[in-house]
């Protein structure tokens, strides 16, 4: 307002009121006569998902540090990191600057990981060492991530972090157990010492003990955080549908972000190879249905 011309002198106490309660104000100015005179400001106030300040205490306690990077203004960002515990944010940035604040992270000498589920996020996604999607975002932010979360729940991000940790030692146990037997076995049967039928059920034996020891990644479970929410909508209600012609992590996305604009809390868990899709949802069936075939896939079924 200030580049054009209109002063919003008479309004500034205002602003800086909503600002300082954490919400984003913009300015309604009226052209008259040629000039512009201020004549109000709306103030947009934003609530945490579900789930927020338990994933920000579960990525702590996994000796993640988490910064926030946000276009609010300042008074909004200091409100919601207090509120979720956050001790660093950055407000006011640009997509050119979020990516800016990734690679002076990442100058640090930590590995910074990435999540987003906006269009201003993809710059910061592409920058980042691991860039993380939300399901309900937008394309861009999903095809410019390396991992999409197939929910639009801030949980996912540790049980991301968690599995892929344990895929990391698995791979790192299988390649010192493979080394260990090598080593020990290639010089016996060198020496002629190891009948080759032996050797040959000895290298079967180590391919079984390695294929089994990563198939052990299948009793993974995700920690389980108890979270205590609330529908304004009534008592949440557990919903299966079938929905035709998904195909990919994107049709995902696009479901999961048709059903969240009916319900932000819902909580979306789709099965592409059966293509069923589980809603947990205080919203109406028929509104839930709706959205997902305005978005472009019948629903062939319900229940």
């Amino acid at each position: 307002m200030d580049e054009i011309g209109a002063l919003p002198e008479a309004w500034e106490d205002a602003a800086r009121r909503h600002e300082a309660d954490g919400r984003t104000v913009s300015w309604l100015a009226v052209e008259e006569g040629g000039a512009l005179r201020v004549e109000g400001l709306l103030a947009f106030g934003d609530r945490l998902k579900p789930g927020s300040a338990a994933a920000i205490a579960r990525l702590k306690a996994m000796g993640v540090d988490t910064v926030m990077l946000t276009g609010d203004n300042r008074g909004a960002a200091a409100l919601v990191a207090r509120e979720l515990g956050l001790a660093r944010y950055v407000a006011e940035v640009l997509p050119a600057d979020k990516a800016a604040s990734v690679r002076e992270l990442m100058a640090g000498g930590g590995k910074v990981a990435m999540v987003g589920d906006g269009i201003n996020d993809a710059p910061a996604l592409a920058a980042a060492d691991v860039g993380i999607a939300m399901a309900g975002g937008t394309d861009v932010a999903m095809h410019t991530a390396g991992i999409t979360l197939m929910r639009g729940d801030p949980l996912l991000v540790a049980d991301a972090i968690a599995i892929s940790s344990a895929t990391y030692r698995k791979i790192r146990q299988n390649l010192g157990w493979a080394f260990v037997y090598n080593v020990v076995g290639i010089p016996v049967a060198a020496l002629g010492l190891l009948n080759p039928v032996l050797a040959g059920a000895a290298m079967a034996v180590s391919s079984v003990s390695v294929v089994s020891n990563a198939l052990l990644l299948r009793r993974w479970v995700p920690s389980v955080t108890n979270i205590s929410t609330v529908s304004t909508e009534g008592e949440k209600t557990m919903y299966e549908l079938t929905v035709e012609d998904m195909t990919c992590k994107h049709c995902v996305g696009r479901v999961t972000k048709a059903v969240q604009e009916i319900d932000q809390q819902a909580k979306v868990d789709i099965d592409l190879p059966t293509r069923k899709v589980k809603i947990d949802s205080g919203a109406d069936l028929d509104a839930i249905a709706k959205a997902i075939i305005d978005a472009g896939y019948p629903v062939s079924a319900r229940s």
